[in-house]
């Protein structure tokens, strides 16, 4: 296991998001790398498999960590990092699996390199190499993701296939351009436009996610709303449905976004560091069209940043892919992250954002979810977010896989607290063996019956959800749950029968049980009928928190009623 050292960044919590600011994060990024990139350019993955001491493939991590050193190596005169940054390109043109990861970071790198560096003799001598892999590009031609071979599939990656291949023939790349920009059309238009979610409701904004169906991850709708943004700045491909699908998309991520700038905390690659920057990326395009809207967005671009930059620091300087992730191991991970894939994605996307930011900084203005505005996508992300005076709460109302990080329940919760937003709970725990419910459960027939909503609006400040608690696909009690956020607490509550049992799983950081509730360090959950603790169980590391634990309360109604928890600070 390699050793690591831990530190905080330098740049201070709440800090614009200025270039300067930016491009110094992103050197002292590219210098912990320095040593990991090879005499060919290949970038060495220093992420271990949980069983050993083999080493994951890059990926698309050397050209896009190639291109953040060819940019920062020419903005800083840095020759050594500029010949680091055309080898690791060079190496992803020669070796690269075709993938669309890949093809994006090379033919962006192409872009930058065509304005900033023709004539230079190490830029010319690679160029070839370059050209020729994006040539040779079709799309759709990897099977490394299942999905992505399928032509009734639809996930983030076909999306970037679009951009990429966009991009291609914006430069004239492509050695068939006809065939390539039907491509990209049958991509966005055929299949984007096809699998978008319902706009939202309980709100007058018009949004409308696009992600990886059925769970919709909110991390790949913020890329893909990036990426429909590129798409219609890389030429005319967008029809007016894909244009509308783009605007909703972007709206989304506003609409969407915790008042922290929180921004993927439902789904896989929950809390990943390239979320933010691809949340600032569509902040910073969005902002200069948005008339009346640009303080909003500005909001958006700086909390982002100042969550990014507070992740700490793996092995001296590498961005730690979710704030948890503070050693070389893959505890609350996906079996495909890597830190070379998703540093280099972080800073890819920076350089993106970087080179769309405002000349003059707008007077920031309060998000929606700081504004008490909330909202319910049951039928398409199937989360519902309620804001209320200094705290705000995301549910997840439809359980669409066995993966605790997206089972119904509550998903996160954060508090207004000394100026700024704190986290009630620590996040979704990801493994095996882990209970895939936050919230409560009926007990039935010895199985434990997870809840379910049917359909949710927001009424008065209360979000009230019809639904119950499900078996085999079909609700065997049914109910309705009443969410109130109000005066720095959560509350939920729900009628039950007498007889019923019922077993109350939530997830904190360290903490005890009493026969009340559960009081943990950041927070405390209690119940307004007397129960039982019946387990405290560590669980795998959550995202945001190195050490959560599971804790379980059991209650016998003893007569018809309503059973209410409280989470609070």
């Amino acid at each position: 296991m390699l050793a690591t050292v831990l530190g905080a960044s330098p740049a201070r919590a709440g800090a614009a998001a200025t270039r300067a600011a930016i491009e110094a994060h992103v050197d002292r990024t590219l210098r912990a790398w320095e040593p990991r990139i090879a005499a060919d350019g290949e970038v060495r993955e220093p992420f271990l498999y949980d069983a050993g001491a083999v080493e994951r493939y890059p990926a698309y991590g050397t050209p896009m960590l190639g291109y953040a050193y060819l940019r920062a190596g020419i903005r800083t005169g840095r020759a050594a990092w500029i010949e680091k940054g055309l080898r690791s390109v060079t190496y992803a043109a020669r070796n690269a699996t075709p993938s669309p990861f890949d093809a994006w970071a090379v033919v962006t790198a192409l872009g930058w390199a065509e304005e900033h560096l023709r004539g230079d003799a190490r830029y010319e001598a690679a160029r070839g190499t370059w050209l020729a892999y994006l040539r040779g590009w079709r799309g759709g031609s990897s099977d490394v993701e299942q999905c992505y071979t399928k032509p009734t599939c639809f996930n983030n990656w076909k999306l970037v296939d679009a951009l990429a291949s966009a991009r291609i023939l914006a430069l004239g790349a492509s050695s068939d351009p006809a065939e390539l920009a039907r491509h990209v059309r049958a991509y966005v238009d055929g299949m984007a436009v096809r699998h978008a979610g319902p706009r939202v409701r309980d709100t007058s904004t018009r949004a409308r996610v696009i992600s990886d169906p059925p769970s919709n991850p909110l991390a790949y709708h913020v890329l893909s709303a990036g990426i429909l943004q590129q798409i219609d700045a890389a030429g005319p491909f967008l029809s007016t449905d894909a244009r509308s699908l783009r605007a909703d998309a972007v709206r989304f991520v506003q609409l969407a976004t915790a008042p922290d700038g929180d921004v993927s905390y439902m789904g896989r690659s929950s809390q990943q560091s390239w979320t933010l920057a691809a949340s600032m990326l569509v902040g910073v395009v969005a902002m200069p069209t948005d008339r009346g809207g640009a303080g909003r967005w500005q909001r958006l671009v700086d909390r982002a940043w100042a969550k990014l930059v507070a992740y700490p620091t793996v092995d001296d300087g590498m961005i730690a892919i979710t704030p948890s992730v503070t050693s070389l191991t893959y505890d609350s991970l996906d079996a495909y992250a890597g830190m070379a894939v998703y540093n280099g994605l972080t800073l890819f996307l920076l350089q993106e954002a970087i080179d769309r930011l405002p000349a003059r900084r707008v007077r920031p203005a309060a998000l929606p979810s700081e504004r008490g505005r909330g909202f319910t996508d049951l039928r398409g992300s199937a989360v519902s977010v309620l804001a209320g005076p200094g705290v705000w709460v995301a549910v997840q109302g439809r359980r669409t896989r066995l993966d605790p990080r997206v089972a119904t329940g509550i998903l996160q919760a954060k508090v207004r607290r000394g100026g700024r937003w704190v986290d009630l709970t620590p996040g979704r725990p990801f493994g095996a063996g882990i209970d895939p419910v936050w919230g409560p459960q009926l007990r039935w027939r010895g199985m434990r019956l997870p809840m379910v909503l049917k359909s949710a609006r927001i009424r008065r400040g209360v979000l009230v959800a019809r639904g119950g608690f499900v078996w085999g696909g079909r609700i065997v009690r049914g109910t309705t749950f009443r969410f109130r956020a109000r005066d720095g607490r959560v509350t939920m509550r729900f009628r039950a029968r007498k007889g019923d049992r019922f077993t109350w799983t939530a997830y904190l950081d360290e903490g005890w049980t009493s026969d009340r509730g559960f009081h943990g360090k950041r927070s405390r959950i209690r119940f307004d009928r007397t129960g039982r603790a019946t387990g405290r169980i560590r669980a795998t590391p959550t995202a945001l928190s190195a050490y959560a634990e599971r804790h379980e309360w059991s209650v016998t109604m003893r007569r018809d009623g309503a059973l209410t928890m409280t989470l609070s600070r």
